[in-house]
């Protein structure tokens, strides 16, 4: 199963909705990235890409693996330079859900989610953004 879970602006709860779907489908075994362009990255290392291996943590990769997760990382930097090595890392496994606003029109998902605060306004320019990939 493949899954994109993207949404309207920050607490709105796409990991908590990662973390749910995760939990669903515990037989499977999962690949949760979360993709963040939040980072001081260099010219040369335009993107990084963190594996956690602990459960324990309050960051959302943390929460990945408690949620049943088996494997949790984080993509931060430019989205465009790390998709050769973002798809590479998905396929290796058949079971994948990635945390993106940018990557929804991007990858090749058997679904994509879209979570909104009912307090922000999910308004259609907002949605059509999302989904062509012009967020």
């Amino acid at each position: 199963m493949k899954i994109v879970v993207g949404g309207l602006g920050r607490k709105s709860g796409k990991t908590s909705m990662v973390c749910r779907i995760i939990r669903l489908f515990p037989e499977r075994p999962w690949l949760a990235v979360k993709v963040t362009a939040h980072v001081h990255c260099s010219a040369l290392a335009p993107y990084t890409f963190t594996e956690e291996t602990q459960a324990g943590g309050s960051g959302d990769t943390c929460r990945y693996l408690a949620a049943g997760a088996r494997r949790a990382v984080l993509l931060e930097g430019d989205l465009d330079a790390a998709m050769p090595s973002l798809l590479t890392l998905l396929a290796s496994t058949p079971d994948w859900i990635v945390e993106s606003n940018r990557a929804a029109s991007r990858l090749a998902a058997d679904f994509t989610f879209f979570v909104a605060d009912p307090e922000s306004a999910a308004d259609d320019e907002k949605l059509r953004r999302f989904f062509t990939g012009l967020e």
